[in-house]
């Protein structure tokens, strides 16, 4: 309860500031990388490029920045799993808001289809840090978990890095 009531009071007192420091609303087109640890019984890692292994972060994004803190982000991944010759789709829509000019927190939801194995809704969250050096170049650190709802579901966190080019 303490600890509900400190991130309430913490959030209520940062709102103002991080409303009125947002950047100016723009897009950003981009890709990711990373590594995934699947959990369903058993561990798996995949780390891989330009989608981590079969089940990580889609590895294409287009990012809307809507205004107010505001970012709606579809993302769209393909991938081949060459072990079990079958054929990986991610599609994601990420809603993220930004806490500070910079770090945001995020839900997402999509579908997720692993060949012949599992086809399967998702649902997730995930928090993230974001950047633009050299006026264009948007570089961005992101740890999400994604829960699969079908089969018995399993959970995936991905720890992923990417790379944009930032519109006005």
């Amino acid at each position: 309860m303490k600890t509900s009531l400190l991130l309430l009071v913490a959030v209520a007192a940062l709102w103002p500031s991080t409303v009125a420091a947002q950047r100016p609303t723009g897009v950003e087109l981009g890709a990711s990388l990373g590594a995934t640890i699947a959990i369903n019984g058993d561990t798996e890692v995949a780390v891989g490029l330009p989608t981590p292994g079969a089940i990580g972060t889609p590895a294409v994004y287009f990012t809307w920045f809507a205004g107010g803190g505001l970012m709606v982000e579809p993302q769209l991944g393909v991938a081949y799993n060459n072990t079990s010759r079958q054929v990986v789709l991610n599609s994601n829509l990420q809603v993220g808001y930004f806490l500070t000019p910079n770090l945001y927190v995020a839900a997402n939801g999509g579908y997720a289809r692993f060949g012949t194995f599992v086809t399967s809704g998702t649902v997730g969250g995930g928090f993230g840090y974001r950047t633009v050096v050299m006026e264009h170049l948007a570089i961005r650190g992101e740890a999400r978990y994604r829960r699969w709802l079908a089969s018995g579901g399993f959970n995936e966190i991905t720890l992923s890095i990417g790379f944009g080019t930032a519109l006005p």
